[in-house]
């Protein structure tokens, strides 16, 4: 199923507000959300859903919603469900957690689940300046403390995001009891992806073109006040690649297989789809307890695209957790 028109995904995030708000400390957040431009591609189908959660969960504390300390700026976060370990989603960059929404509200009966806001998206306080994966993740880990949402936690991270949340399951191990990569990020993918690439030709299909624009955009643009997010590109991938071991930590790496580019040459496709592959299985090397699950019927959008595999695969790895 598709992601919801606007009107369909406001309604939603407002049946999450009046969720919170049962809550009598409870403050209802207003939510944006902004569409991305897509990366990469196609890959062979193989996964199946994992088992829905089956272990009881231990009692962890009611919703949380509302802006708290993050350190060096005040962060938006709401928090719904109960059961330890608390999942915490992190978006893609410059998508606030209304990106979430259908998920969490799946969640919320079998795990606490809180989606929250980086500086300068929806309802958190705006921040200047660029920013790096690593004071990303310290401001996640500072406000999870201010608003007093306890570990351990299963850190679920979409795109750009799944690089923060590798460098904060690196930085907080021993509060982390797992991690699903959504479709993440890849430090050298640009680069890779650009190497499988033709040299320019005449009369190249312009869906190509475009391609090799959009991988050789600078998506910085610390200038442009449509980017909310300036990042520190350079600094932030070299936090990414530092990050060699997590030891046995649960790693689900998500691919999502439909990805698309347009009118290009299908040899190509498959050497874009092989690229985009081995750079997740190189990610599998980061923990002794990781596996693969590849989205058949999904693009870079698994949480919209399939949504029930996201959650089972969330479910599994909160099993294995209350098994320990």
């Amino acid at each position: 199923m598709r992601y919801p028109p606007k009107l369909t995904q406001l309604l939603l995030l407002a049946l999450i507000a009046a969720l919170v708000a049962c809550s009598p400390a409870a403050t209802p957040i207003p939510l944006t959300s902004t569409p991305i431009p897509p990366t990469s591609t196609n890959l062979p189908p193989t996964s199946t859903p994992a088992p829905t959660s089956t272990v009881s969960p231990t009692t962890t504390p009611g919703p949380v919603s509302g802006k708290f300390d993050a350190g060096d700026v005040n962060l938006s976060i709401t928090c719904l469900g109960q059961g330890s370990p608390t999942v915490v989603f992190e978006s893609d960059w410059r998508d606030d957690w209304g990106r979430w929404g259908k998920i969490m509200l799946d969640l919320k009966k079998d795990v606490r689940v809180c989606g929250y806001d980086r500086a300068s998206l929806g309802s958190s306080d705006s921040q200047t300046g660029l920013r790096t994966s690593e004071q990303m993740a310290q401001q996640l880990h500072t406000l999870l403390a201010s608003a007093k949402v306890p570990g351990p936690y299963l850190v679920v991270g979409h795109s750009v995001g799944g690089m923060n949340m590798l460098v904060f399951a690196d930085r907080y191990r021993d509060e982390v009891a797992g991690i699903v990569l959504v479709d993440s990020s890849h430090p050298d993918q640009f680069a890779r992806s650009l190497a499988a690439l033709p040299t320019p030709y005449p009369e190249e299909p312009t869906d190509l073109t475009d391609l090799r624009k959009d991988l050789t955009l600078d998506w910085t643009n610390p200038d442009d006040s449509s980017f909310p997010e300036p990042l520190d590109w350079a600094t932030t991938l070299a936090q990414v690649r530092a990050v060699k071991s997590l030891g046995d930590v649960p790693l689900v790496v998500m691919v999502g297989v439909d990805r698309g580019y347009g009118n290009i040459p299908p040899e190509l496709k498959a050497s874009l789809d092989k690229v985009w592959l081995d750079l997740h299985k190189e990610y599998l090397n980061l923990s002794t307890d990781s596996s693969l699950v590849l989205a058949e019927h999904s693009g870079r959008f698994i949480q919209q695209d399939e949504p029930r595999l996201l959650i089972d695969t969330i479910l599994e790895l909160v099993d294995k957790a209350r098994q320990k």
